[in-house]
């Protein structure tokens, strides 16, 4: 039974959807910190899942398209952010676009861009970009296009 709640698991489920969407795991932990019992949380978890109020699989790809329209992260940091957002790996492969190696090339180039008009260290930026989870060649391919772009501007 619940502590401390006059609400059921369901209905505090709903109201947290209604603010805004929340994987299942997420939705999960929320209402065990409430103190619901685990019975009453799975079974407000299928309801939730037959209503379609909760479908991790379409709430996952419209994150994707979100984080992949930002052009600021790598394909590993959204994949992070996706796990911390409680989707399990299983669905966050499903769910990954076919095709993220232009995507990657182009974002690093234009975080390049946009940060080296301010520093000019390259070997400390290409570290950055490391660590921001791109790919070698992502970013030896901004480097190159950087410096195919000053060489144009400089003739």
């Amino acid at each position: 039974m619940q502590t401390r709640n006059s609400k059921s698991a369901l209905a505090k489920a709903i109201d947290y959807l209604s603010v805004q969407d929340y994987s299942v795991n997420r939705i999960v932990d929320k209402l065990f910190r409430c103190g619901y019992e685990q019975q009453e949380i799975d079974a407000a978890v299928v309801r939730l899942i037959e209503k379609r109020y909760l479908d991790d699989e379409q709430l996952c790809i419209r994150y994707w398209s979100r984080y992949l329209a930002e052009k600021k992260y790598s394909v590993l940091q959204i994949k992070a952010k996706l796990k911390m957002k409680g989707f399990s790996a299983n669905v966050i492969d499903r769910c990954t676009p076919q095709e993220l190696s232009d995507y990657e090339k182009i974002t690093a180039y234009s975080i390049w861009q946009r940060y080296m008009k301010k520093n000019k260290d390259i070997d400390k930026f290409m570290q950055y970009l490391y660590r921001k989870g791109f790919s070698m060649s992502s970013i030896r391919y901004a480097a190159d296009e950087s410096a195919n772009s000053e060489l144009i501007q400089s003739n």
